[in-house]
């Protein structure tokens, strides 16, 4: 479909690549009520904050947990990402199980909080989950950011 590379990340995501997929995406996390309340009823497990799910509260809270630091971009004016979208929702390809699987299982089978898909500098898909919306992301995303690279389709 495409001759030209592909580029996948995944914004603050850990993905673990299940063999099943949930019926509907995992619920957010006031939805599971982690962290709700005070005190909260439902703490996060310390020793596997970055894991789902766990990571549905910690990784919006980041700084709460572990010692961050403000990185600047600069001064310059940010340069707006083109969007050229592009369902591939339904693109398959083998977890580490060797089980097929889509773009959209997979999401709904993993705690990812935002998903997006660039080629050439242009925005191809996002989807974001727990909350997160593209405005969002821009400040926990440095603490997650996985990529995957892909010759062609």
């Amino acid at each position: 479909m495409f001759t030209k590379s592909l580029c996948l990340v995944s914004i603050i995501i850990f993905v673990i690549l299940h063999s099943t997929a949930f019926a509907e995406p995992p619920k957010t996390a006031a939805e599971m009520g982690i962290m709700q309340g005070s005190p909260p009823e439902k703490l996060i497990d310390i020793s596997k904050w970055d894991k789902g799910p766990d990571n549905r509260w910690a990784f919006q809270h980041i700084s709460e947990i572990i010692p961050t630091a403000n990185i600047s971009r600069g001064s310059g004016t940010p340069t707006a990402l083109t969007r050229m979208p592009l369902d591939i929702s339904g693109l398959v390809f083998k977890n580490h199980d060797g089980k097929e699987m889509t773009i959209k299982e997979m999401l709904d089978a993993t705690y990812t909080d935002g998903f997006i898909v660039l080629q050439d500098g242009k925005v191809l898909f996002e989807k974001y989950y727990n909350g997160m919306t593209p405005g969002t992301c821009s400040c926990q995303c440095p603490n997650r950011l996985q990529g995957f690279y892909l010759e062609s389709w």
